[in-house]
């Protein structure tokens, strides 16, 4: 099996991109900002213990894991099928399996940078104080257990699928799979045992304290090496050794799988009789089409950009997709959960609707500048105030049925369970950030060349910067004040710098 000059080509290609120098600088920039910050900030300013710095840490880099990795890795061998590349592969000695082991031993390299630039951070709490070597041990065991399952999500995805958005959702689809069952494993043993009663009357509890267990978000494991005897940390050491293990051999079955679906794909074949029949039934209108096609027509005269943008049946399921998954997701939590766990996991929904506003905008005018179509945009009588517009208003359509669907679960669980005060701060942080998302969006798009880059930056300064004021500055409604207030003015600097950059571009193709 041959894989080493896969590796070596990857390794050139990510040496000659200028952004990752600037990834990791921006990223141990932030951690020591970070690390500095909730020093600051602690119990005792200035003297903080580890204990309180080590724990938020660690669910920063849990949560960083679960959300970049899969993206990350969802591009790594379909945007080989999607050039043409990958039938040149095979033209060498290289194997399908050799070639997807290089992808993937670059992707684990690129995953582990993450968790080795937060290490001296977590290390430095011992310093502080308060942290034990459980608490390390475990935060090591568990960050790579999460690691392993988020590179199968992102390699299996990228296996199976050759357009980036299909390998995208089902990346975050798979990357789902893998943290509920990582999430199971510590609640079934808990469920079957003589204290399971209170799992088993809310399971979204159960699942919420593995989460919380998981990023150790309450301090759990320093509290359980004060009190556990040696066996008992021993034990749960082992546990998390063996749910390593388990990780390291899902990713290899996946490796399995993957090799077999390129081997497969190595020859791009016409659809089969089969699925020209599914998409035919299921992607095809097939009742009112008179009025159908009078409604595309209109909306094509009308505003083509956006007819442009939503022409696609992929665009049009994506769009009532996430509004058909966010009521499924809410009938599920009315019908088996209890009310006041119902309310609690609307800040989850929110955030996961915020993630996806985050992919939208930061691929805006992705595939127009990769196929030229943007080009040409730009040569029409079109003004650049008339395509920002018509990007934008295309987010915000795409996700106005998810997005009254999640306002109208929080209202009338705020109308049955009164909470003013979480029920005011949980609209008001998602009202403006999925209000001014896609600005960001937009401008890291038109100024980033590679979409993780566009999206870590969208994610990072529109919803993770706030979310960090707020935590520091107190969760309140008045707290909420100062960040979004400067998400608000950062949207509005980014729209300006979105419009000069598409002013330069038509300069240049002016320009003889």
């Amino acid at each position: 099996m041959t894989f080493a000059p896969v590796l070596i080509r990857e390794f050139r290609e990510e040496a000659r991109r200028p952004a990752n120098r600037w990834v990791r600088v921006g990223v141990a920039a932030l951690l020591a900002t970070i690390f500095c910050v909730l020093i600051s900030t602690g119990p005792q300013a200035g003297r903080a213990s580890g204990d309180y710095v080590f724990p938020k840490l660690h669910a920063l880099l849990f949560g960083a894991i679960w959300l970049v990795v899969p993206v990350m890795t969802a591009d790594c061998i379909s945007r080989e099928r999607r050039e043409g590349t990958l039938g040149l592969l095979f033209l060498t000695p290289l194997t399908p399996t050799g070639v997807v082991i290089g992808k993937s031993a670059l992707q684990i390299i690129r995953a582990l940078t993450l968790v080795l630039a937060a290490m001296p951070m977590l290390a430095g709490c011992f310093a502080l104080g308060g942290v034990t070597w459980f608490d390390f041990g475990a935060s090591l065991l568990i960050n790579l257990t999460s690691l392993f399952l988020a590179l199968s999500a992102g390699m299996l995805a990228s296996a199976l699928s050759r357009e980036w958005p299909r390998a995208l959702a089902a990346a975050i689809v798979f990357s789902g799979v893998g943290l509920f069952g990582l999430l199971a494993s510590f609640v079934v043993p808990v469920y079957r045992g003589p204290s399971g009663a209170l799992f088993r009357s809310s399971p979204f509890g159960a699942f919420s304290w593995a989460l919380n267990y998981c990023s150790d978000a309450n301090s759990d494991w320093s509290r359980m090496a004060a009190a556990a005897t040696a066996a008992q940390l021993s034990s749960a050491m082992t546990g998390f050794a063996v749910r390593l293990l388990a990780a390291v051999a899902i990713f290899g079955f996946v490796l399995v799988v993957a090799g077999l679906a390129v081997r497969h794909a190595a020859q791009e074949s016409p659809p089969s009789p089969f699925q020209l029949w599914l998409r035919k039934i299921f992607c095809e209108p097939l009742w009112l089409l008179r009025l159908f096609r009078a409604l595309t027509r209109r909306k094509l005269d009308a505003a083509p950009l956006s007819w442009l943008q939503q022409r696609s049946w992929n665009a049009r399921l994506t769009k009532w997709g996430w509004c058909l998954g966010l009521v499924v997701v809410e009938t599920v939590l009315i019908t088996f959960f209890s009310l006041h766990d119902f309310l609690g996991a609307q800040a989850v929904a929110g955030a996961a609707l915020l993630f996806g506003i985050s992919l939208s905008s930061a691929g805006s005018y992705r595939v127009e500048r990769q196929n030229g179509v943007l080009e040409l945009l730009l040569v029409t009588p079109m003004s650049e105030g008339e395509l920002i517009r018509s990007r934008i208003w295309n987010v915000w359509l795409q996700f106005l049925p998810a997005t009254a669907v999640f306002v109208f679960a929080v209202l009338a669980a705020d109308s049955v369970l009164p909470n003013s005060f979480e029920t005011a701060a949980l609209l008001q942080y998602f009202g403006i950030i999925a209000a001014t998302m896609p600005f960001v969006g937009l401008y890291f798009a038109l100024r980033t060349k590679h979409f993780i880059t566009a999206w870590v930056c969208t994610f990072g300064f529109s919803f993770a910067l706030p979310l960090s004021i707020s935590v520091v500055t107190s969760w309140s409604v008045q707290g909420l004040a100062l960040p979004l207030f400067l998400s608000f003015m950062l949207s509005v600097v980014l729209l300006a710098r979105a419009q000069g950059t598409l002013t330069a571009r038509r300069f240049l193709l002016h320009t003889p």
